[in-house]
């Protein structure tokens, strides 16, 4: 209860009862922003900054589901609803915030490309993908990597299949295979007998030498 009192002899005074009336507070400085992280193998979750009174406490939810953090690369849509069960506060309206986890950046190596020469079987060079996460698999589509003849080759790396990774850089080699060289045969000095008839000495050729 609240007393007043009031004297003064100079005036008549009458005390006249009223209502004094306490207003709720509003729950201030609570935010709820976009975040963008970048896929590391890791649960990531969204919150509130600020503190809430005491009472008051949020949950956070996904498409109407209990959010509890997400893993994959992609955007989020993250709902954070608030209930309040302080009678000395305005209720607190709900916030939506994006989690975005971007891919993870990767790159490719290529080797066993070098001093090549022509065998006449199948070479090949070796890819390598450089940045997946120790445990993860992530597979490539990879064209002009093996070759049989002399000639020069484009090796590309054209796709991943794994959606949490993106390629950076060099996908593409241009590697070759040299020609075999063949040895050049001495001059001929054998003494040769005129019988009367043509004699030759033939040596057959090849795209190799």
């Amino acid at each position: 209860p609240i007393t007043i009192a009031a004297e003064n002899d100079n005036y008549n005074i009458t005390l006249v009862d009223g209502i004094y009336e306490i207003k709720k507070a509003d729950i201030l400085g609570i935010e709820f922003s976009n975040s963008e992280v970048v896929y590391d193998g890791n649960i990531h979750t969204l919150e509130i900054t600020g503190a809430l009174p005491e009472k008051v406490s949020v949950s956070y939810f996904y498409n109407d589901s209990v959010f509890t953090g997400m893993t994959q690369q992609g955007s989020y849509l993250i709902n954070a609803v608030f209930t309040n069960e302080n009678p000395n506060y305005n209720d607190l309206a709900n916030m939506n915030a994006v989690l975005t986890i971007t891919p993870k950046e990767i790159t490719v190596s290529f080797t066993g490309y070098e001093g090549l020469i022509y065998t006449g079987n199948k070479q090949n060079i070796t890819i390598s993908l450089n940045g997946i996460i120790d445990g993860e698999v992530c597979e490539y589509t990879v064209i002009g990597n093996e070759g049989t003849n002399a000639g020069t080759y484009t090796c590309e790396v054209s796709s991943i299949t794994n959606a949490n990774y993106t390629l950076l850089g060099q996908t593409s080699l241009s590697w070759s295979i040299a020609k075999y060289q063949v040895e050049k045969p001495q001059e001929d000095t054998a003494v040769y007998t005129y019988t009367g008839e043509s004699q030759t000495y033939q040596l057959s050729s090849s795209e190799y030498y």
